[in-house]
């Protein structure tokens, strides 16, 4: 059912649209169903007035779960709070309709969880690393003894995920065998802090270190190409989830591996064991979210490709980017009384996966937007 911060958005923003839909539910469904729209939400009952979709193929609005709305991506030029609109806008027309930010830049504005013609945001605090941790720019300097009270007021300012750059490569450039930037200490006190404040912990992790930011309890692993068999397991058991990042990752990993050396020795070897990994994930029953991270603003079909690539079957590559998603967010999803967030399609996706990219609708809280 929706919300009262949701009724209201849908009802003092706009007046919503009586919309009747017929169409297969992704990922799984396999003959179409009748659906309307009355009042933002979704109904099972033929609704008075409601004009066709278009669009034989549906799923619940598509989830961004690691993208970057402080950072131009798409080379538009803007800054600050026009930027972010820009992007969620560029978002929303591809059918992206929840976005979960992994990390703003420095002194940017707490996000908006809630903007009223947009996809809703899942907002983060800055990262976090030590100096010399990140990427210049980019991050907040925190030494260690100064996470948790950091991590803490990004909390109590709106945050409801800490971003943590728990390794970053060192001058020979290895992202697969960083340095480690905050022991696994204190990486399981600053879980413990922050879980008690209702809030949870992301990692950005890259190296071996994975296995330690697993058992040190952190909800998320961002990118993680170090992750092991075992490490998967144990996220399996914990319900840690896996943002693999997929897209960016084997592009990092493809440049360097046509070098000589260690650090090629190392991206060719990652390479390989993704391809095992991202299978393995999906057998063990472990929660795999989508990510765009580097990509372009609104380019989430293309990390869903290169999951089903990697060997993610197809209904689970757009589950990740759909309803897993949604249900690991406490966000709604394709049923009587949720609020209508969804995005029709042409052609199946499953069958077409290019057809992912092309959204015959989208339906942003009961309007059609696109």
């Amino acid at each position: 059912m929706l919300t009262l911060t949701e009724r209201q958005t849908t009802r003092s923003a706009y007046t919503a649209n009586a919309w009747h839909l017929r169409a297969v539910r992704l990922p799984d469904g396999d003959r179409p169903e009748d659906w309307w729209i009355a009042d933002g939400q979704l109904v099972d009952h033929p609704v008075e007035g409601a004009r066709d979709l278009p669009g034989g193929w549906v799923l619940p609005g598509l989830v961004d779960a690691h993208a970057h709305l402080t950072m131009d991506f798409n080379n538009t030029g803007l800054r600050g709070a026009t930027l972010v609109d820009a992007n969620l806008q560029t978002q929303m027309k591809a059918g992206v309709l929840a976005v979960r930010d992994m990390g703003t830049v420095p002194d940017a504005m707490n996000l908006n969880p809630h903007p009223l013609d947009k996809p809703r945001v899942i907002p983060a605090s800055s990262f976090f690393a030590p100096a010399d941790g990140f990427h210049p720019g980019l991050y907040r300097a925190i030494e260690a003894g100064h996470l948790i009270e950091e991590a803490l007021e990004a909390v109590a300012n709106g945050a409801a995920w800490v971003k943590v750059i728990a390794d970053f490569p060192g001058p020979d450039g290895n992202w697969w065998r960083p340095r480690v930037n905050y022991s696994a200490e204190v990486l399981h006190a600053l879980v413990e802090a922050v879980h008690a404040k209702g809030a949870k912990v992301a990692v950005h992790v890259t190296g071996p270190f994975a296995s330690e930011c697993v058992r040190a309890g952190v909800d998320s692993i961002e990118h993680g190409p170090g992750l092991t068999a075992d490490d998967l397991a144990e996220m399996a058991r914990r319900g840690t989830v896996w943002t693999p990042t997929l897209a960016v990752a084997t592009r990092y990993a493809g440049m360097a591996a046509g070098g000589s050396g260690p650090v090629a020795e190392a991206a060719r070897e990652n390479l390989k064991e993704l391809r095992q990994m991202i299978p393995l994930a999906a057998r063990l029953g472990l929660t795999i979210l989508t990510g765009t991270d580097e990509l372009p603003h609104g380019a989430l079909a293309k990390e869903v490709a290169k999951l089903d690539e990697y060997g993610l079957p197809v209904t689970a590559a757009l589950a990740a980017a759909s309803t897993k998603a949604r249900s690991y967010l406490g966000l709604p999803g394709f049923e009587a009384g949720a609020l209508a967030d969804f995005v029709l399609f042409s052609a199946d996706p499953r069958v077409k996966l290019e057809a992912l990219a092309q959204p015959a609708a989208v339906i942003l809280r009961g309007c059609k937007i696109v």
